[in-house]
């Protein structure tokens, strides 16, 4: 019986995100017949991009190499300097001396049976253009503002004039913040626009910025049939190629979320900036989340991470996070505390109803592990604006490894604006209240408590064993910034 042949595919566009997807697809499949046609220095700098660990190697033959090591055909060079994100006639020369830049390299069925390789069409990566905004774009930034997916972000609602008020002047040039209409494939679908630390003093300030040539930049994905959908991370990094890191006096960029925003934190995250500190106010009384991205890094791609990965819950995944939680109780029926609910089953409603409206308001916090749920941390917001640590559980199989403290970590980070994060816990239960001590957490008499902390006491203790035990404690944060 003849050897199943090789699948050979073109990495299609270097500036693009072509290799990106292909390394994407790599390391979630790990195929172990694919070569990728292309250039070795494109492909690597994709692993890279990813936050990927995976050996690339060249071949001068169309065979697959060991396993887990993805293999790449050259087929000429492209320049080393090439932006990612940007058109670049470079990018289309293929192999030295071959005419016709721009146009991509395409493997006839053909040639492929020829030297033994299955022919398939390229990986099409999407194209990114970015196109100054004008006043005829006004009308489709009101849309895209009052979309579902984005109005909480936007002042809650916004009307024409208004748009027109705060942007007629930078399209007509009177602020210094260029912005541009993002396009996919010639398709309009969000906005990105910058600004230079030292042109906005009060903003430089408010950020404790040292350097003025930090750039900062805005970022909507206004179209929600692909909001929400990955295509943010790859939006930005073009952007970034292509505008801000195009300037050679910008050092860094930085990017600022609101800290309720955990869907664009996690975006951000993905395109490779790195938290750098949670701010109480930023000027105009927001809390915001700072993330930072240096152009050395930049140009190294995504870096992979050890740290737990912290995003909100998707739908369809409560029934998982209800998992998690029968899995971490069992901890404590092994330590003599038999939570018992069907002597109080009203009270376990109420929890995990109060888990379910954090999680459809996107204040639900997971980390999986290959594709399972392992943890999660469940925030609301008292009446005076304080937050509150509702739930955070481990399951029992993944504990002490970092995991609850990551969650506890974004939580306190979450809660910078209102100055102070509640609890209510076990006092004698080791993974408890002494932890939460550890993690700068304090307890305070019940007469002290916010009233919800008062008649969550309450309720817990006439539903839990050793009721006396209950106890409630706050973090406290006294400068306006957690790092």
């Amino acid at each position: 019986m003849a050897s199943k042949r090789p699948l050979a595919i073109t990495m299609g566009d270097p500036a693009g995100i072509g290799p990106e997807i292909i390394a994407r697809h790599f390391m979630r499949e790990k195929p172990s017949d694919l070569v990728v046609v292309g250039d070795l220095a494109q492909m690597q700098r994709a692993i890279r991009m990813i936050g990927a660990d995976c050996p690339v190697e060249a071949t001068s033959r169309p065979e697959p190499g060991p396993a887990g090591t993805m293999t790449v055909l050259p087929v000429g060079s492209v320049p080393v300097d090439l932006p990612y994100g940007e058109v670049d006639a470079r990018a289309g020369r293929g192999r030295p001396g071959r005419r016709g830049a721009r146009r991509r390299a395409r493997l006839r069925s053909r040639g492929c049976n020829a030297s033994g390789l299955r022919g398939v069409a390229p990986v099409m990566p999407e194209r990114f253009t970015f196109r100054p905004l004008t006043p005829g774009d006004l009308p489709t930034l009101l849309r895209w503002f009052n979309a579902p997916h984005a109005l909480p972000w936007y002042g809650g609602g916004c009307t024409l004039s208004e748009i027109e008020e705060e942007y007629l002047p930078v399209i007509a040039g009177d602020l210094n913040i260029p912005a541009y209409i993002a396009c996919v494939d010639g398709r309009e679908v969000g906005m990105v626009e910058h600004t230079r630390a030292g042109d906005f003093p009060t903003f430089q300030r408010a950020y404790r910025i040292d350097d003025p040539d930090t750039a900062n930049i805005d970022v909507i994905v206004g179209e929600a049939d692909v909001a929400h959908r990955g295509l943010g991370p790859a939006m930005i990094r073009a952007f970034l190629g292509a505008k801000v890191f195009h300037d050679p006096r910008t050092p860094s960029c930085v990017i600022d979320p609101l800290v309720d925003n955990h869907i664009a934190i996690r975006a951000y995250e993905k395109a490779g900036f790195t938290f750098d500190r949670a701010l109480a106010d930023d000027g105009e009384g927001n809390a915001v989340y700072l993330l930072s991205l240096t152009r050395a890094d930049f140009l190294r791609g995504p870096a992979a991470s050890t740290a737990p990965t912290v995003r909100p819950g998707r739908p369809g995944e409560f029934d998982a996070v209800c998992d998690v939680e029968d899995d971490a109780t069992t901890l404590y029926t092994d330590h003599g505390l038999v939570i018992d609910v069907t002597r109080h089953p009203a009270f376990f409603d109420e929890e995990r109803a109060r888990w379910s409206r954090s999680f459809d308001a996107g204040q639900l916090l997971v980390t999986a592990s290959e594709g399972s749920l392992v943890a999660f941390a469940s925030l609301a917001r008292l009446d005076d604006g304080a937050g509150w640590l509702q739930q955070l559980s481990v399951r029992r199989a993944h504990m002490r490894q970092g995991l609850g403290r990551a969650l506890l970590q974004r939580a306190k980070r979450w809660s910078v604006g209102a100055g102070a994060l509640w609890i209510t816990t076990w006092e004698g239960v080791a993974w408890n209240a002494p932890w939460y001590a550890r993690e700068g957490f304090v307890r305070v008499p019940e007469a002290q408590c916010p009233s919800a902390i008062r008649e969550t006491l309450a309720l817990e203790r006439r539903a839990l064993p050793r009721p006396h035990d209950r106890v409630a404690m706050v973090y406290r944060h006294t400068d306006g910034i957690e790092r």
